[in-house]
C-alpha cells in the first residue's frame, strides 16, 4: 500500500510540474466543491493534499487539515519544489486511513 501510495504521489508531482501547478495562490481560493465551504487546503485525492507553505499559514492550514479528517494519518509530506532554486510555495500532505 506505501509503495503504491508513493508512486502515485510522485506521479501526481511530476504531471502538476510538467504541466503548470493549477493550484491556488492563496488558500482562501480553495473551494470545497461540495459543500461550497473555503479550506485551507486542496483535496487532490486518493487522500493526496496540498497546502500553503508561508510561515504560520502552513501550521495553521496543517492543523485544519488533520482536524477535518481525524478518520485519516499523516504519511510523509513533501515539497512542490515550484519556485526557482528547489523553494516551496507548497506541501503536498500524504496520508492514509488508521
Amino acid at each position: 500500500m506505501k509503495k503504491t501510495l508513493v508512486i502515485v504521489s510522485l506521479l501526481l508531482m511530476v504531471a502538476l510540474t510538467a504541466c503548470g501547478d493549477g493550484l491556488p495562490d492563496t488558500y482562501e481560493a480553495v473551494k470545497d466543491q461540495e459543500t461550497s465551504v473555503y479550506k485551507p487546503y486542496a483535496d487532490l485525492g486518493d487522500n493526496i493534499f496540498w497546502i500553503r507553505a508561508m510561515g504560520i499559514e502552513y501550521v495553521n492550514s496543517l492543523k485544519v487539515l488533520l482536524n477535518d479528517h481525524p478518520e485519516l494519518k499523516l504519511v510523509d509530506t513533501e515539497g512542490d519544489g515550484s519556485e526557482s532554486h528547489g523553494r516551496n510555495t507548497g506541501f503536498y500532505i500524504i496520508m492514509e486511513e488508521k
